[in-house]
């Protein structure tokens, strides 16, 4: 039996955002397709634009359905976030804590090197390395995440609507 955690939607990427991806999967790479076949000796011809463009068209709406993928819930006492292609899976036992930072605020909490992610200014999806060196699965699409500390070594950082309001930890 399926059981999400209550009253927890997580932020999905903005306007900003979808524009970013837009300009880079497809306005940056017809751009640099139309000068080089307008400086190209007899040029490739429209099929082979139009084929490019379909191509990038295509790419772009493929990621934009993916970077829609977002949920956050507990199922038979196991934390499930998903992420665009990414997903973890955490025993509740197995949370140490949780707070909630703003990026804004403390940016050495904010994922540093991407290991194994997909990113664009302002959202992140996977796994990076913060600036201390620990190991991150991102789920940002906003300043205000939840960080979560997982007893294996590594945080969890998500963006969800009032994180506040999240409690994963039984208080005794």
């Amino acid at each position: 039996m399926e059981v999400w955690v209550e009253n927890v939607e997580m932020l999905r990427p903005g306007v900003k955002d979808v524009l970013v991806l837009f300009l880079l999967a497809v306005c940056l790479p017809v751009t640099v397709l139309v000068v080089a076949n307008f400086y190209t000796k007899g040029g490739v011809g429209h099929r082979i634009f139009m084929v490019i463009a379909s191509v990038l068209l295509v790419t772009f709406v493929t990621l934009l359905l993916f970077m829609q993928r977002a949920h956050f819930g507990v199922v038979d006492g196991v934390l499930t976030i998903r992420s665009s292609f990414y997903e973890v899976n955490v025993p509740l036992s197995e949370v140490v804590g949780q707070t909630v930072v703003d990026l804004g605020q403390h940016p050495e909490m904010a994922p540093r090197f991407r290991t194994n992610g997909f990113s664009l200014p302002g959202y992140h999806s996977g796994w990076y390395v913060g600036s201390d060196k620990r190991r991150i699965f991102a789920a940002i699409a906003g300043r205000q995440v939840l960080s979560i500390r997982v007893k294996s070594g590594y945080d969890i950082l998500v963006s969800v609507r009032n994180p506040e309001r999240v409690t994963l930890l039984r208080t005794k």
